[in-house]
């Protein structure tokens, strides 16, 4: 006999909101999406949650506070994949989690420098606000402040703003990895660093760990 797997669909995440505590395993959110709103104390809320095997489909999270969240095993579809100015404290990412890709900029113009500012801010006050490091996927990290995050040094990375100033990294070779997209995504938007993650899932994933090394070697990224 097959499993029914939980379902959350076509509901929005209002503003004022708050989801938590919570403990939950195989469940599916389809067609979902937080409302839009300035980054004050209205923001929707999901707290104390630990979620095991969650499956994301057409959802649409942004704008929100995640604090103390643990998510074991993550599905995203293409348009569920990118998460905007959510503001994390102490949320973990384990086992497979495909593709994730975080930016604390909002998608309206309207607010996007206010949740930048307002994610630095609460960043500053936090001991820690993401933890990656058993997530097993393509997690891009992009704008949030890599010093907050929790990695493993080996195969993610911290690239520096500072360290790109004279411009080797354009001239290196990358093996057909896509590390310099992250880098370029940095160079152009103007954030102090990032975070540069092997995707073990990838053929490709030796080659991405050699160039991590390589990276460190020349300087280019973090030691540790």
């Amino acid at each position: 006999m097959s499993k029914t797997e939980p379902t959350i669909a076509g509901r929005q995440l209002d503003r004022g909101s708050v989801i938590g505590p919570l403990v939950a395993s195989g469940v599916h959110v389809d067609d979902c999406w937080s409302d839009w709103g300035p980054p004050d104390g209205q923001r929707p809320l999901l707290h104390e949650l630990t979620l095991t095997d969650l499956r994301l489909t057409r959802v649409a999270l942004s704008g929100a506070v995640l604090r103390d969240v643990r998510v074991e095993g993550l599905s995203c579809d293409k348009t569920s994949m990118f998460f905007f100015a959510n503001q994390f404290e102490r949320v973990t990412l384990r086992g497979r989690v495909g593709t994730v890709i975080l930016n604390p900029k909002h998608l309206s113009p309207e607010y996007e420098r206010a949740y930048v500012d307002a994610i630095r801010a609460a960043e500053a006050d936090v001991e820690w606000t993401l933890d990656i490091t058993e997530a097993v996927g393509k997690v891009e990290v992009r704008g949030y402040a890599a010093d907050r995050i929790r990695r493993d040094p080996e195969t993610q990375v911290v690239v520096r703003r500072e360290n790109l100033l004279d411009g080797r990294w354009r001239t290196f070779d990358w093996e057909g990895t896509t590390f310099r997209v992250g880098l370029d995504l940095m160079v152009r938007a103007g954030w102090p660093d990032t975070v540069l993650t092997v995707d073990a899932t990838r053929r490709n994933h030796r080659t991405q760990l050699s160039v991590l090394r390589r990276l460190r070697d020349e300087g280019i990224a973090d030691q540790r």
